[in-house]
């Protein structure tokens, strides 16, 4: 996030360290759970679903101008679903297996 937008919402909007002790577990000590992009994309939250085990994804566009959403997600993703504000499916968002996930354009 290389601009002063996204640098007002690093500033405004702080992530919070939650402390953990070192334990044994799959991941490595350092990893990324999602990356998006392009870099006018903001992601602002992950969160369990109301419904089920799925995960929601809510980000947004900030520049004002039409664009191609990247999602990259872990390996065990095995599918995308545009939903609306309520968690209700909207439609069936490209799927990918490299793992990216590539909703349309926002």
């Amino acid at each position: 996030m290389p601009d002063g937008e996204s640098r007002a919402y690093e500033l405004n909007f702080p992530m919070i360290p939650v402390a953990a002790s070192a334990h044994a577990g799959q991941l490595p000590p350092s990893h990324s759970f999602v990356q998006v992009g392009p870099g006018n994309v903001i992601l602002t939250v992950v969160k369990k679903a109301e419904d089920d085990d799925a995960l929601i994804f809510r980000y947004y566009e900030f520049g004002g101008k039409q664009s191609q959403v990247c999602l990259h997600l872990p390996e065990k993703a095995t599918r995308a679903v545009e939903t609306n504000l309520m968690e209700k499916d909207a439609r069936h968002a490209e799927f990918f297996r490299t793992p990216a996930i590539s909703p349309s354009l926002v």
